[in-house]
């Protein structure tokens, strides 16, 4: 294997593990998601409770925006920096 083969195949490791690390925390952020319309179903006319819920899914997709960039940023430049993004990023 030559020295470009080994330099490749590093790229490619990073690259999976990022989009692995991103993948992860957005199917977090769908659970998230999901549980929060089932419990907004599940008490529909406690309005403290369905605020919380809103706020919850609204911070959600957010996060899930911000993954999103990140695997937009990796797709056009994929030999950027690949480390996955820290729960706060998420």
């Amino acid at each position: 294997m030559t020295g470009t083969e080994t330099e490749l195949r590093r790229e490619i490791a990073m690259l999976k593990g990022a989009i692995r690390e991103i993948a992860h925390d957005m199917n977090n952020h769908l659970g998230v998601l999901r549980t929060a319309t089932y419990l907004i179903e599940a008490a529909p006319h406690n309005e403290a409770k369905r605020t919380h819920y809103v706020s919850l899914i609204n911070a959600s997709v957010d996060k899930l925006e911000a993954g999103l960039k990140q695997l937009r940023a990796l797709r056009e430049n994929p030999q950027s920096d690949c480390a996955p993004p820290t729960p706060k990023q998420l």
